[in-house]
């Protein structure tokens, strides 16, 4: 049951980011522009709350699947999907904000791919960990 709490204050907390979508994408409202020389004239974080609001519905679909299954299964998705959500939000933020050149890979094509991905491998972990359960009952019945 307890897991279950967990999941649904992430998917809230995902739930307010799409709210507060508008609230995140200016940042004069966020206060980081304040004083000379703050995030706003640096590239770096320049259109990476858009691509992130992009991929919420893949995210949010994920943790609402986790809630059907036991806690088993939440710590054997946390163990691999979190460092996976790390290097995938690294990589959204490393990503050029516009596409240039013949391949063209913007910030908002990387994140909705990555939050593609990550739906995938939610699925594969509650697959893959719910036929493992399955055959290790199997065993035990037998012996």
């Amino acid at each position: 049951m307890k897991h279950r709490i967990i999941i649904f204050v992430l998917g809230m907390v995902l739930g307010l980011a799409f709210w507060f979508a508008d609230f995140f994408k200016d940042p004069n409202i966020m206060g980081v522009c304040i004083g000379v020389g703050g995030f706003c004239k640096s590239d770096w974080l320049d259109g990476v709350w858009f691509p992130i609001y992009k991929s919420l519905p893949y995210l949010i679909s994920s943790l609402a699947l986790l809630i059907f299954f036991p806690y088993s299964f939440l710590k054997t998705w946390m163990k691999i999907m979190l460092p996976y959500a790390f290097l995938a939000l690294l990589i959204v933020v490393m990503t050029s904000p516009l596409c240039s050149g013949m391949i063209c890979f913007d910030r908002t094509l990387v994140a909705s791919g990555l939050s593609k991905v990550f739906l995938i491998l939610t699925i594969l972990i509650l697959i893959s960990k719910s036929i493992y359960l399955f055959i290790l009952s199997k065993k035990s019945k037998r012996i």
